[in-house]
């Protein structure tokens, strides 16, 4: 069985980071039996004064999320919005210079 073990220590935490006083433990191919014995054991080590909570999640299932299309979706969206920006300045600048045109052809 696959687990993960959320350490959480003693105290607020470090610094104004959100849960930095946080730490998660992955653990596979254990029973039940030993991964709770693997959790005592890093309790033993640190101290009953140092950690405040410890949480042990088993895994049932993994999905795979599309993380690299989200990224690559986020990129090509970013690098659109920043060519119609610079479309908008390119064509502000065109009416700009119609406009200087216009007048000089109207003297």
């Amino acid at each position: 069985m696959r687990y993960v073990a959320l350490i959480t220590g003693e105290g607020e935490g470090c610094d104004h980071t959100i849960d930095c006083n946080k730490k998660f433990e992955v653990m596979e191919d254990m029973t039940d039996s030993e991964a709770i014995k693997a959790l005592k054991k890093y309790f033993d080590e640190w101290g009953h004064d140092h950690i405040a909570n410890i949480q042990l999640f088993s895994i049932e299932a993994e999905v795979a999320l599309p993380f690299k299309q989200w990224k690559e979706n986020a990129e090509r969206d970013e690098m659109m919005e920043e060519m119609e920006a610079e479309l908008e300045d390119a064509e502000a600048k065109v009416d700009e210079l119609r406009n200087k045109l216009k007048k000089r052809g109207e003297k």
